[in-house]
């Protein structure tokens, strides 16, 4: 903030934010990131703009897509995806976000305000609703795993969409860890009341 103020660069609270985060402590980093995007935009530097010009998909669009996988809906994380990958977004960035949104279930209350710029509270409370803790560590490895593969493969497109299907379809792999998210899901659903039979369900639809 000191150096953009005295560079006379027009910064959002929420760019700077989302600048220190992704230079992780490094202030030489922080600051080639600052340059970089002032050098590409005029006016505000907005966190929007951060974004356009750093190859990131940004909060929102990087929450669709959790949300889709936490709702198990293959086909709109597949097209989310389509959509990021059609405008170039960068493909390790991508996931780097998913984990960081990930981690959100698992932080405290206080952990929105220590992951800023990452999702706002209400967008926190909704994920937190989807995901079991079996089931988000499940998540978490596979996101992990995917980071590594897109940056080595040379189909990146292809080990992107392999790891969401596998993030929205646990069924499609019976390890120990896919299987124990099943489980995990399955009983905070009955915990809390919100689970439908199928044949009920197939009622419902048909009605």
């Amino acid at each position: 903030n000191f150096i953009a103020y005295q560079e006379g660069i027009q910064i959002a609270p929420a760019a700077l934010r989302l600048l220190s985060r992704l230079a992780d402590g490094a202030m030489r980093d922080g600051v080639s990131l600052l340059d970089q995007c002032a050098s590409a935009c005029q006016g505000e530097l907005t966190e929007e703009l951060v974004c356009q010009t750093l190859g990131l998909a940004g909060v929102k669009r990087t929450g669709e897509l959790l949300m889709a996988a936490g709702k198990q809906d293959t086909a709109q994380a597949l097209s989310i995806f389509e959509a990021l990958y059609a405008e170039g977004k960068d493909l390790g960035a991508l996931f780097d976000e998913l984990s960081d949104l990930l981690v959100l279930k698992a932080a405290p209350k206080s952990g929105v305000s220590m992951l800023s710029g990452i999702a706002d509270e209400s967008q926190a409370a909704e994920l937190e609703k989807l995901f079991a803790p079996a089931e988000l560590l499940r998540d978490l490895t596979l996101v992990q795993a995917a980071k590594g593969a897109v940056g080595k493969n040379a189909d990146a497109r292809v080990a992107a969409e392999l790891c969401l299907m596998q993030l929205c379809e646990p069924s499609l792999k019976l390890d120990a860890q896919s299987l124990g998210a099943r489980v995990s899901k399955l009983e905070e659903r009955l915990a809390t009341g919100n689970f439908t039979p199928a044949k009920q369900q197939a009622k419902a639809e048909s009605a």
